[in-house]
């Protein structure tokens, strides 16, 4: 993955911009093909709550198919990431 970050508040937020590299024979690495992915790490009844989010997929080069993409890749990551936070 390529990118930047673009915003650090320790113990709350991560965010930063994301290509895949592998797919440049797909889309062209520019900005307008980078999205945006934010953690955010928030308390509810005495737990931590991450909320992820990813985007905008609207300016991105055949954005649908990329959000599509994006959503079955979180499928497989986010439970792997919850493992990992529960040990």
């Amino acid at each position: 993955m390529k990118g930047t970050t673009t915003g650090i508040t320790p113990a709350k937020l991560l965010q930063f911009t994301t290509f895949d590299p592998n797919s440049a024979d797909h889309y062209e690495d520019v900005p307008s093909n980078y999205t945006t992915v934010t953690y955010v790490l928030s308390s509810e009844n005495g737990h931590t709550v991450l909320a992820v989010t990813q985007g905008d997929f609207a300016g991105v080069t055949n954005g649908e198919k990329r959000y599509n993409e994006t959503i079955a890749g979180w499928d497989s990551i986010l439970p792997k990431i919850k493992e990992l936070a529960e040990k």
